[in-house]
């Protein structure tokens, strides 16, 4: 045979191996790249757990051959940007309305809440009063913020019905926040026009009052979990000991602070003029003591109750084998050590407004650290592991 004749026939009969082998080193070099991809992608979402949840289409490998490796890193990292942008937003909506339920209280404490006169939601029927009344500056100034407030909690549900999916818990909670600040305003509308404000101290008041206050604590609520669960973390879960024992505390801590509220009304509208205990004690013993008087001897003695359990309450849902109970247990348990020392200082100088302050912020720092007890307690052991490992 001529030798391009055998060069030919080599050629023709080798050449499906050679190509065969070149086709496999291809293939392994293409699923190492996409193993190298996928432990990025790993990486990056490990960093960010809401990035997990906004991203699903990003987690099939079959895209792996379309798509660079780098631009499957920027979407998982401009997902995790965008989520940890909203996270800190509802963050910053959390401690901005804690701000307006204290400046509420300096409302109520000045006697400023008729400071406007009756109009809602204008102000002596202007727009922007003219006045050098520091009642209505006061009164003015805590509508102004509670309207920044309603804004921030507008743009909470928006954003989380652009970026996370259907069905997630941040969607849910976003909705009920701004539902229930809507409420509050409501609420707090009727207050001004029914004139239940300065020294009324009719029983519509004093109904309304520890009404007012359970809706603000739901609403601190549902703002906490839209933070919460935005940043990637599972809702409470009620069902099961943990929850339950959880939802007992909170349940517990919304009832003293509604006869909080009502005391506190009481320090408004009758004063305790003399400081101390005895004082009090005189004030309950009167024959003509107003009820608000006489409630508030019993707010100190059911919160003293409380507090024993809500200090126990980490210990207790340990012992259920509550998930990652530490950090937020001990929050707990120190917020609720404060709190009962604040409140016997309030009863000894006679609840001087400063003190209420102190005393309602935390009040509400307690209702925060509960919420996320509860949250951390009874989420799933293969979430909680990893948050508690960080």
């Amino acid at each position: 045979m001529h030798p391009l004749g055998e060069h030919r026939g080599r050629t023709g009969h080798e050449e499906p191996e050679e190509l065969g082998e070149r086709n496999a080193e291809v293939g392994d070099h293409r699923r190492e790249d996409g193993a190298a991809v996928i432990g990025v992608h790993a990486s990056a979402l490990t960093r960010s757990p809401a990035a997990c949840q906004a991203a699903p289409a990003l987690n099939h490998s079959s895209r792996f051959g379309r798509r660079s490796r780098g631009s499957i890193v920027a979407d998982v990292e401009r997902h995790a940007h965008r989520h940890g942008g909203y996270e800190r937003l509802a963050w910053l909506t959390v401690a901005f309305t804690v701000l307006v339920i204290l400046f509420g209280a300096w409302v109520r404490i000045t006697g400023s809440g008729a400071g406007c006169g009756q109009h809602w939601p204008t102000c002596h029927g202007e727009i922007i009063p003219r006045t050098d009344s520091m009642q209505t500056v006061i009164e003015f100034t805590h509508r102004l913020t509670s309207g920044v407030d309603g804004l921030l909690a507008l743009a909470l549900p928006i954003l989380a019905w652009r970026l996370f999916p259907r069905g997630h818990a941040t969607r849910r909670f976003a909705v009920i926040s701004f539902a229930l600040l809507i409420v509050e305003a409501l609420l707090g509308a009727g207050l001004v026009v029914f004139e239940l404000v300065e020294h009324d101290a009719s029983w519509a008041r004093l109904i309304v009052m520890p009404v007012h206050l359970t809706n603000t604590l739901l609403l601190l609520g549902a703002m906490v979990l839209t933070a919460w669960t935005s940043g990637g973390h599972p809702p409470p879960r009620w069902r099961g000991p943990a929850g339950r024992i959880a939802l007992v505390g909170l349940v517990t801590t919304m009832v003293v602070s509604q006869l909080g509220a009502i005391t506190a009304l009481g320090d408004t509208v009758f004063p305790v003029l003399d400081a101390g205990l005895g004082a009090r004690l005189a004030d309950v013993h009167r024959d003509s003591s107003h009820l608000l008087e006489r409630v508030r001897l019993v707010h100190p003695v059911i919160a003293t109750a409380a507090a024993l359990y809500l200090f126990y309450l980490p210990a207790l849902l340990d012992r259920v084998g509550a998930s990652a109970v530490g950090p937020w247990g001990t929050a707990v348990s120190v917020t609720v050590g404060v709190q009962l020392i604040a409140g016997l200082v309030n009863i000894l100088l006679s609840a001087p407004g400063w003190m209420q302050l102190v005393h309602l912020a935390l009040a509400d720092g307690l209702w925060i650290a509960l919420l996320l007890l509860a949250a951390r307690a009874t989420q799933p052991e293969s979430t909680a592991r990893p948050s508690a490992a960080a």
